[in-house]
């Protein structure tokens, strides 16, 4: 009877004595799946694929510096528009997309070519690039004067870039439905100035770190420490006029200019 009873009481004080060994047990597996040690860890998920890497080292496609020749304005010293171009080598054959990249303040069209490695990209994708650069004799700073939207200050400066994409659409190696528009900072607010204005040039535009158009004084693409903008946007459809000669949404009085081998 003594020894029933002993064993009784034994038994629940032998089960506590098991509880630490459990859970310093427990408390181990959990730190192994906090850590990513044990089999039971869950799946890491990513929603963004990977980037793929671009090409290393020299690239294989032609880089080379060009000049556009514009149509002489009274008081312009030079006519013209320095711009580097990058055609990606012979494997990608036929008409091919064109991005135009428009640099920031303080940059050339040669560090903006290093810093965003649009090259590579258009190596490994198969586009030409070109990089259309804001000389120091019209802006000290080489900012894109999207703040000044006067004729002989941003208004031509858009009219350049305009005049570059119908040169370089002329080639046989670009699609001209297949133009695209980037810009960066002072970059990105000509870009956003050029589609608005040239809408049937390009099918696309990139806008980063720019200004939102109208959010300045006047309802132009100004930020409120500009004093310089003197554009109005609200006749803009009476006097952006298209490649035609018309404005955006008018007919063309000729035929279509996408060409034949335009696939």
């Amino acid at each position: 009877m003594a020894r029933s009873l002993m064993g009784n009481w034994q038994r629940p004080w032998r089960q506590i004595g098991t509880l630490p060994r459990q859970s310093a047990r427990h408390l181990g597996d959990w730190l192994d799946r906090l850590h990513g040690r044990g089999t039971t860890a869950p799946t890491a998920r990513t929603r963004v694929p990977p980037p793929l890497a671009l090409p290393a080292g020299p690239l294989p496609g032609q880089w080379s510096q060009w000049r556009l020749k514009l149509p002489a304005m009274p008081g312009e010293l030079v006519s013209q528009l320095s711009y580097w171009l990058y055609e990606p080598s012979r494997r990608h054959r036929g008409p091919l997309p064109l991005v135009v990249m428009l640099h920031g303040c303080r940059q050339t069209a040669e560090d903006f070519a290093a810093g965003t490695r649009m090259n590579a990209l258009a190596e490994r994708e198969g586009f030409l690039v070109a990089y259309a650069e804001q000389p120091l004799r019209r802006q000290l700073q080489r900012c894109w004067q999207w703040f000044d939207l006067a004729a002989s200050e941003g208004a031509r400066e858009a009219q350049a870039i305009a005049a570059l994409i119908d040169a370089l659409a002329l080639r046989r190696d670009v699609c001209p439905d297949r133009v695209y528009l980037a810009g960066l900072s002072a970059g990105a607010a000509m870009a956003a100035v050029v589609a608005l204005r040239y809408p049937d040039r390009i099918a696309a535009v990139g806008l980063h770190s720019g200004v939102v158009v109208g959010a300045g004084p006047h309802g132009c693409a100004a930020d409120g420490r500009r004093s310089g903008c003197r554009a109005r946007w609200r006749d803009r459809t009476a006097r952006w006029p298209g490649r035609c000669g018309r404005c955006p949404g008018g007919r063309c009085g000729r035929p279509a200019c996408r060409p034949r081998w335009c696939p």
